[in-house]
């Protein structure tokens, strides 16, 4: 099966807890990339329950769903579910956390053990819309997990076609979108909201085209992107910042990870610091992405060179000690790759041919 669990743990800088570490799934471009789900469906969970009479030692148990759209395999109402529910006992770091009116797209496969599909965190199953309505809308005519199942598996979908200002609304009668056409095209400032009426975006369009500097906050009004579009390409530099949070567990994971006491780790997690720096040329071609500890020091540093198709790759430690460093062409590794201790002491290095292999002979221990 390709779906491998580890229980390795990590966290990311938009993470709020500790989250499953999961076999990477490269983007699915037609049916037979999906071959390993016997079911993919877009849903509204009903409720959880727990799963009877499964013979399991990881914990289990089952979503009831509304069937609101399906793209393979028979019509049901229910799945398995990897992995426990706040609603039920026990916790994992690999639940899935679904709560009752939320959408999702759920991708299941068949357990030839237990005779039913399942689905878990470390399937393609994902929440595109939550109780209270929010859904990241991002950018209009986006490409979404649900727009592009509906494209492999063709599903017949109408278009709809806008004119004049357009406001959308949450259940709770707040506003979710607002933007502005010109003769169908989205022209002028779109702005999004939050179910708590705090904004998420600020964005402008020219003839449909992305332009100028896009701002996003948290639902706490926290700044916490900025990027800038000239004729829908990337340009400049964008900013990801860390999103500030001083919860308990928060506070509890960087201490025990980072082995500092809960006082300094709160003295960092409530500081705004960067996550993400990159910059762009003006064909919208990426020249370097930055990624940043919560300290502020530097994680990793890649720097691209378009023309020559190079890439030059560096990784630090947290005390902003060069861990290793490496060379791509052509996405092949090439010339020289080193790594040092966190003192800063040279290790090891090994060169690479023209095929990206390392040189027998050429692997130095210092």
């Amino acid at each position: 099966m390709k779906l491998k669990l580890t229980l390795a743990f990590l966290i990311i800088c938009w993470s709020k807890m500790l989250a499953c570490s999961c076999a990477y799934e490269p983007d699915f471009q037609t049916k037979e990339d999906l071959e390993e789900y016997r079911f993919i469906a877009h849903v509204k969970v009903q409720g959880v329950e727990a799963a009877e009479g499964i013979d399991s030692e990881w914990p289990i148990h089952q979503m009831n769903f509304e069937l609101l759209e399906l793209y393979k395999g028979a019509p049901t109402k229910e799945i398995l579910v990897s992995g426990s529910h706040p609603s039920l006992d026990g916790w994992t770091s690999c639940d899935l956390a679904e709560r009752a009116d939320e959408e999702w797209i759920i991708f299941g496969y068949y357990d030839s053990h237990k005779e039913k599909l399942i689905t878990g965190y470390c399937t393609r199953s994902k929440r595109i819309k939550r109780a209270n309505g929010f859904e990241d809308l991002k950018y209009p005519n986006q490409l979404t997990l649900k727009k592009k199942l509906q494209q492999v598996f063709d599903k017949k979908t109408n278009q709809p076609t806008y004119e004049g200002a357009r406001i959308v609304y949450y259940p709770n009668g707040t506003k979710q979108l607002e933007e502005h056409y010109e003769n169908g095209v989205l022209n002028g400032k779109r702005l999004l909201y939050y179910p708590n009426e705090t904004l998420q975006s600020i964005q402008q369009y020219s003839n449909g085209a992305k332009t100028g500097k896009f701002k996003w906050y948290s639902d706490k009004e926290q700044l916490t992107k900025t990027e800038t579009f000239k004729n829908n390409f990337p340009v400049d530099t964008t900013l990801i910042w860390h999103e500030i949070d001083t919860s308990y567990m928060s506070l509890k994971i960087y201490s025990g990870l980072n082995n500092v006491a809960m006082e300094e780790a709160k003295s960092i997690l409530a500081k705004p610091s960067l996550c993400i720096q990159r910059i762009f040329n003006e064909q919208g071609e990426l020249l370097s992405n930055i990624t940043y500890y919560q300290n502020g020091i530097k994680n990793d540093e890649h720097l691209y060179f378009p023309d020559q198709k190079k890439e030059h790759i560096r990784y630090y430690y947290k005390n902003g000690t060069l861990r290793s460093e490496l060379y791509k062409e052509n996405g092949l590794n090439t010339g020289v790759y080193k790594d040092w201790d966190e003192q800063g002491k040279l290790l090891r290095s090994w060169e690479y041919d023209e095929k990206g292999e390392v040189i027998e002979g050429s692997r130095k221990d210092y």
